[in-house]
This record gives structure tokens, C-alpha cells and sequence, in this order.
């Protein structure tokens, strides 16, 4: 959910020498080494994505890219897995089969969305993990759900987002948040 983007997003910028001052803003008593308490504190500040934005500018290593249209590129699909995370909420919610399939259908849609996107990867722009890969790694936790209930399709035949979706699972920030 939300504050799983932002410890992942927390977690990134924890792994950075800038420790003191990523967390030094909330209060003297921050134990930056209990998630539990780090999740506390970024629910506590509100919505996901503003809590992220704080964190990206406050804190080095920066996980937006410096260029202005790119950075407005990645907030856009920041905002796309967050539309994403609606329309799985309306699979796991639907109530007869034939809904059931239909939002299958849309999610495997924006999958191949992204599937046309996506570079070389490792991450969504690359080498460099980015926002835009803590949005997705919860998102993709789903799915480690849903493939235990039964095939749905959703990743057949797109490499990319299969190989995108296995170097987030791998990524330690997004497996802390994913613990809390």
C-alpha cells in the first residue's frame, strides 16, 4: 500500500550516508533502524506519494532523474501504478466470474502498457532504481497472491515486465518494506 512506497522509498535513502539528515527532520527520537517506527512516522506525514517527494528531496542518493522532462515522465507512471493499484482492488472485489476476468483483462492491458516502456532494464529507466520502482514493488506483491490462487495470464509473453517485476522482489528496500 502507501506507506510501503514510502519505506521503500525511506528505505533507499537509509542505505545512503545521509542517514541523520533523511530522518533527522521528524524528530531527535527517530530509531532509524526499527521499520515499525519508520513506517509510523511516514504514515503520520499523509499521502504516499508527498511523503516520497520529501524524502527524494531532502536525502541523497536522488531517485528522480535530474532532467525535467524525465522526471515528469517518471511521475506520470508513478501515478499509472497507483491507477493500477484501483484496478487490482477491483479484481481481488469482483463479484462473479465474468468480472473476474474482465479486470484480469485490464490489468494484463496496463502490463502491456508498460511492457512497451520499458528499456534493458534492470529497473524501469535502467541501472539506477528510481520512485517509480517503489510505487511498482508493492504492486507487484499482489501478484504473489493472485499466481498462488490460479493463472490469470498477466504476465505471459512480456519478458520485460517479468524481468522488471524479479529485480524489484530482489531489491532489499523494496523486501524491507514488504516485511512491515
Amino acid at each position: 500500500g502507501a506507506g510501503d512506497v514510502a519505506l521503500a522509498v525511506g528505505a533507499e535513502k537509509m542505505f545512503s550516508d545521509d542517514r541523520e539528515r533523511t530522518f533527522g527532520a521528524f524528530d531527535s527520537g527517530w530509531d532509524i533502524y526499527t521499520a515499525d517506527a519508520i513506517r509510523a512516522r511516514l504514515v503520520k506525514l499523509g499521502e504516499s506519494a508527498v511523503i516520497c517527494e520529501y524524502l527524494n528531496e531532502t536525502a541523497l542518493p536522488r531517485l528522480h532523474p535530474a532532467d525535467a522532462l524525465q522526471r515528469a515522465w517518471h511521475r506520470a507512471w508513478i501515478e499509472f501504478g497507483s491507477a493500477l493499484l484501483s484496478t487490482i482492488a477491483a479484481f481481488y472485489n469482483a463479484v462473479d466470474d465474468a468480472t473476474l476476468s474482465q479486470r484480469a483483462r485490464d490489468i494484463r492491458a496496463r502490463f502491456e502498457q508498460i511492457e512497451a516502456v520499458l528499456g534493458a532494464g534492470p529497473y524501469f529507466d535502467g541501472e539506477a532504481f528510481s520512485i517509480v520502482d517503489a510505487v511498482f514493488g508493492p504492486v507487484f506483491r499482489y501478484f504473489d497472491v493472485f499466481d498462488a490462487i490460479g493463472d490469470f495470464g498477466f504476465f505471459a509473453g512480456l519478458p520485460k515486465v517479468n524481468a522488471w517485476r524479479s529485480a524489484l522482489l530482489q531489491r532489499s528496500s523494496v523486501r524491507q518494506a514488504a516485511r512491515c
